[in-house]
């Protein structure tokens, strides 16, 4: 695959241990979290028994889409934030190529693998008596899990989601990773950061809210 004519050596093992990683934690959810009985309870009154029979079903027919899809999502993102600090590296005169930036990139996925390892022991051995949608909504680390229940803040949902501490951790984890490639220090890195990435993400969540406005 082109997207991944970046990786050499140990970076390679990097990507393909997150794809295993969040594979895994997807697999351990289905097997042991949520049960065919929450989509029966959820989807009750929407659809009836024999269709929510039916799509699940599918589903289990389908196991092995995330084993396509996984690698796939995870080369297109890095692509894109690699794009972006490779133009930011243009407009600052840095000598970087975009292969450098796509490994920095993929080390730093791996803090968003640990808000979903805590969910996981969250609901196995803390929550009781929760649903599809308890589950789904769970999010401490996020403003939204706050503000949800306003009705305003739904158009808004996101751009809300996004400041959360993962986030937030992701940006500065970013910035250190780069700080050796840029030969900056971690102030000017970070600077880096949110005039690139930072603006690319902030441009993303102004078209979703554009989308979900028209759209609702």
């Amino acid at each position: 695959m082109f997207l991944l004519q970046f990786l050499t050596g140990r970076y390679t093992a990097l990507f393909f241990l997150l794809c295993v990683s969040s594979i895994l934690m997807r697999i351990l959810f289905q097997e042991f979290i949520i049960s065919d009985q929450m989509y029966y309870e959820a989807l009750g009154e929407q659809i009836s028994y024999e269709r929510i029979t039916e799509i699940l079903e599918k589903k289990k027919e389908k196991w092995w889409l995330p084993l396509f899809f996984t690698p796939v999502i995870y080369a297109l993102k890095f692509s894109f934030i690699s794009f972006f600090f490779l133009v930011g590296a243009i407009f600052y005169n840095y000598k970087i190529s975009f292969k450098k930036f796509y490994q920095v990139v993929i080390q730093a996925e791996f803090i968003f693998l640990i808000p979903g390892v805590l969910k996981f022991f969250y609901f196995l051995f803390v929550a009781k008596d929760f649903g599809l949608q308890d589950v789904s909504d769970f999010n401490p680390h996020s403003l939204y899990f706050y503000l949800k229940d306003f009705e305003a803040v739904q158009y808004i949902a996101y751009p809300v989601y996004l400041i959360n501490i993962f986030e937030i951790g992701y940006w500065i984890l970013l910035a250190y990773l780069l700080k050796e490639v840029l030969q900056k220090k971690l102030n000017d890195s970070l600077k880096f950061v949110l005039s690139t990435y930072g603006l690319g993400i902030l441009a993303w969540a102004i078209f979703v809210v554009f989308l979900t406005i028209n759209l609702s």
